[in-house]
């Protein structure tokens, strides 16, 4: 069931920012200096789940007992293992799309409206930016995938200014989900910034469609069909729109899980024309040993040379 780590991972961020540990089943004990608790966020009777008890039944819902702490079921969440690694980012990797300037990482997010009925990722689910202090997990790492939504080109690397899809890792049942910006309209709205919003879909069409672009202007043409590294500078690219992806770091909001900001589609540039840290992102996959500690541990080759001797070179060379 893998709702149910969503459901663990939504009452371990609730409770940690609007709420004291509960001591039972039920509604969560509410803190009076965070802030109230939604009253249709309950655990059932298996003492696991995020699930709406009515009001009559709660009194009897408190008086279950179960076998497992409530503490130790919260903390449990699912983490993701990120792809290994590599020189190159490839198609099927499980990644992370970071922005180390803020610091952020996209995330998907379950809104207090869809809490109540869905419980889930849905269509519809925006995507914000949460920081880096959440590990790897479920709602902020994404699978690449080929232009069509497919596992075709698994293995192959991912070239700048190609086409491909983003799924987040936790999807309904056996719809993929896909990361969608709409162009907007009169009937299609915008975020709290006035720029083009982020939002799931489960229809894969142009608007999910996405490339990577190197972040200096003037070499992005002589990059362009060379594979993306992992864990470097580049731009995310709106093939619909032709826009970034953007970090809105002025405009903050309290979730589920925090304070995140909002994440839109728009390009900023600087008084030259260059994009600035607001669109620069990488790939984050999981990071090699450190060299510098082996290359420190290894012994050393050289040869010392003696004393008042210094190495002259052959006259014959």
């Amino acid at each position: 069931m893998p709702q149910l780590h969503f459901r663990r991972y939504i009452v371990k961020c609730y409770l940690t920012y609007n709420a004291a540990v509960p001591r039972g089943p039920g509604r969560p004990a509410g803190n009076s200096n965070q802030g109230r608790v939604l009253h249709d966020i309950r655990y059932d009777e298996a003492n696991h789940l995020v699930a709406m008890v009515p009001q009559k039944k709660a009194d009897a819902v408190r008086r279950k007992t179960t076998k497992e702490p409530q503490e130790q079921c919260a903390a449990n969440v699912m983490l993701v293992e990120l792809a290994p690694a590599a020189e190159w980012v490839r198609f099927g990797d499980v990644v992370q799309l970071l922005a180390t300037d803020f610091p952020v990482a996209l995330s998907t997010l379950i809104t207090e409206r869809q809490v109540d009925r869905a419980q889930q990722l849905v269509t519809g689910s925006p995507l914000v930016c949460s920081k880096l202090t959440t590990p790897p997990c479920f709602r902020n790492t994404f699978r690449i995938r080929s232009e069509h939504g497919d596992d075709s080109r698994n293995g192959v690397p991912v070239k700048f200014n190609q086409d491909f899809v983003l799924c987040p890792v936790e999807s309904y049942g056996n719809l993929p989900l896909f990361v969608e910006s709409r162009i907007p309209q009169i009937n299609i709205g915008v975020g709290a910034s006035g720029f083009a919003a982020i939002m799931l879909s489960c229809y894969n069409n142009t608007c999910c469609r996405w490339r990577a672009l190197y972040w200096d202007s003037s070499k992005r043409p002589e990059s362009e069909g060379s594979p993306v590294p992992p864990h470097s500078k580049i731009l995310i690219n709106h093939s619909a729109s032709n826009r970034n992806l953007a970090v809105e770091p002025g405009i903050w909001f309290p979730t589920f899980f925090g304070m995140e900001c909002e994440v839109s589609v728009h390009t900023c540039k600087d008084a030259q024309r260059r994009e600035t840290a607001e669109n620069h992102w990488m790939f984050g996959i999981q990071k090699p040993d450190d060299m510098k500690v082996a290359c420190s541990e290894a012994p050393s080759t050289t040869v010392e040379q003696p004393k008042g001797e210094s190495q002259q070179p052959d006259p014959e060379e």
